[in-house]
């Protein structure tokens, strides 16, 4: 049996997400990403990509709301003018935004890469689901071939697979990016 064809999406950008205070620890930290690369470049049939954009304003619309977008790009901007320096807690950013009176929940952290991180990420998702369909389209191999010309040594094979190791991870990202 060949070698998994197995892509896996990274980007330096998704290391600028600061999830601690200085000082403290979060087990949500870019040497989670150390750990976990290190353990797939052990693998056969897995390779590495940074080549994919970071997510579009109109792919981000695709999931999110326009005002969960306006908040996010306010803490940019925010974090951009010095007005915001230090890591802090997400969540009172859109309660306050998109929910007056909610009750304040989790310790989800943002710094001054998270949202270049964010966009990073989700661009990492789109272009591994992106690189799964093309590779299950008729013509294209799915045994680890290059499914291209014999003479073709440099094309890599489509991912039949896909690993997206990105930071954030996402999974408090709702519609209106707050689930009290």
């Amino acid at each position: 049996m060949p070698p998994a064809n197995v892509v896996v999406y990274e980007h330096a950008d998704c290391r600028d997400h600061e999830t601690a205070r200085t000082g403290d620890e979060h087990q949500e930290g870019p040497s989670r990403l150390d750990a976990i690369r290190d353990r797939l470049q052990r693998l056969d049939g897995v390779r590495f990509t940074d080549d994919f954009p970071p997510a579009t304003h109109t792919e981000l619309s695709r999931v999110h709301s326009k005002a969960y977008i306006q908040v996010l790009n306010a803490i940019e901007r925010d974090y951009n003018s010095g007005a915001l320096d230090a890591v802090g807690p997400f969540s009172p950013h859109v309660a306050k935004a998109l929910f007056p009176g909610a009750p304040i929940c989790g310790m989800t952290m943002v710094s001054r890469g998270t949202m270049r991180a964010a966009r990073r990420a989700a661009g990492a998702v789109i272009a591994a689901i992106d690189g799964v369909i093309v590779s299950r389209q008729p013509g294209n191999s799915s045994d680890g071939g290059d499914g291209g010309e014999s003479g073709d040594a440099e094309a890599a094979p489509p991912p039949v697979h896909a690993f997206c190791l990105v930071r954030p991870p996402g999974h408090h990202a709702c519609v209106d990016g707050y689930d009290p």
